[in-house]
């Protein structure tokens, strides 16, 4: 049982320290895909890019948040972090649902674009190997 806790807690601290790389690859991908859209519709796609790309690094920040919570709980408590996986897991769909709403229909930005950046900003979770 110890070997499996302690195989567990060194795949959590791999996955901890990536995390800044992989939020560093992905604010590259966003402003490249930003520019990619300046160029080719102007600054309003610039802008829905931006936004949507922002979205993904939100959730890849919150997540790397809520693991390193959950890595201290686990210490203390093992088997409870599990609630904060559920509970982070809603709250990033509610946070997701809720952004895409205020820039598709509050700030009127370009709803293909959006999503467009926020699934190819995705790419930088690919850049978690080292």
């Amino acid at each position: 049982m110890d070997e499996k806790r302690s195989q567990a807690t060194s795949i959590d601290i791999a996955t901890l320290s990536n995390a800044p790389r992989m939020m560093m690859a992905q604010a590259i991908i966003i402003l490249v895909v930003a520019a990619g859209f300046y160029g080719y519709q102007g600054s309003l796609a610039a802008q829905s890019a931006l936004f949507g790309g922002s979205i993904a690094l939100l959730n890849l920040w919150s997540n790397y948040l809520l693991l390193r919570k959950a890595a201290e709980v686990s210490k203390t408590a093992p088997g409870s972090e599990i609630s904060f996986f559920y509970i982070g897991a809603v709250q990033r769909f509610v946070t997701t649902l809720g952004l895409f709403a205020l820039g598709m229909w509050w700030l009127k930005l370009i709803p293909l674009v959006l999503l467009a950046a926020f699934a190819i900003a995705q790419l930088g979770l690919l850049f978690k190997t080292t």
